[in-house]
């Protein structure tokens, strides 16, 4: 018999649109209050306060106040284009959040995921089970650390990882690779993505020559064509320009951190 004991976390990532520093590192899981600005399929715009979103939630409440005493009418997550989150104490550093449908073992579920980049043919998104938005403005994933207790006494802990999901142009959204928390990253990061992307081998080409890893998702958002006539670029060199990101993990086996993306 197996027992599973969760422990939730935040891991701390800057998005690629956000101006935010280094994040910081917190072992608990608060629906704050976000300034929020939603955005309906028809095109209509409502702004107001709500309680930062689960992942599964499929309705949200809009209120006018922070206090959240006076509703502003509660919407279908199904019938929301996206919304733009922030802290009512950091109103300048909003990050995007769009739910989306996906399918996993032939069955469909839909999830409010991150924006992390989008290109004229790519977009990128990244799930957990939740957020949270600090009063730096700097945003947190929060994932489930499971363990299992073995009957022969030994313990197995699979530590938290969190989906990258890329769509092109058209909504085919499929998930390519999963984010910290698992043995060879860097390999099924690219193996993801050149499956995914097998309609433009050149920039495939490029993934597996130098080894992209996830830091490296805004070149693929950016470089993905389908339709791509010619060379990618002159030389690989140019694909290196601009900061990269890196994963550093600190002392201590839930501590970990992602310093900001930058486009090149």
């Amino acid at each position: 018999m197996k027992l599973a004991y969760n422990l939730s976390i935040l891991i701390g990532l800057m998005m690629l649109l956000s101006g935010c520093g280094l994040m910081k590192l917190f072992t608990s899981e608060p629906r704050d209050v976000c300034k929020a600005q939603l955005e309906t399929k028809e095109g209509a715009t409502y702004t107001g306060y709500l309680r930062m979103p689960m992942s599964g939630d499929k309705e949200l409440k809009l209120f006018d106040d922070l206090a959240l005493a006076h509703s502003a009418g509660t919407f279908k997550s199904e019938d929301l284009k996206g919304i733009e989150l922030s802290n009512p104490k950091k109103p300048d550093s909003s990050y995007r959040f769009e739910y989306k449908k996906f399918s996993t073992f032939l069955q469909s579920n839909a999830a409010w995921m991150t924006l992390v980049d989008r290109g004229p043919e790519l977009t990128a998104y990244l799930l957990a089970s939740s957020y949270k938005i600090d009063e730096n403005g700097d945003i947190f994933f929060i994932g489930n650390e499971q363990r299992i207790i073995r009957s022969g006494g030994s313990m197995a802990v699979v530590k938290p990882s969190f989906p990258l999901f890329l769509e092109k142009r058209g909504g085919i959204l499929r998930k390519v690779a999963l984010v910290h928390g698992i043995n060879y990253e860097g390999s099924q990061f690219r193996g993801g993505v050149v499956r995914f992307l097998a309609d433009d081998p050149e920039l495939c080409s490029y993934v597996r020559g130098l080894k992209w890893e996830f830091e490296d998702i805004d070149k693929v958002v950016k470089y993905y064509d389908p339709h791509r006539k010619g060379e990618l670029v002159k030389s690989p060199s140019q694909l290196r320009e601009g900061d990269d990101i890196e994963l550093r993990l600190a002392e201590g086996t839930l501590s970990a951190t992602l310093s900001q993306l930058k486009e090149p």
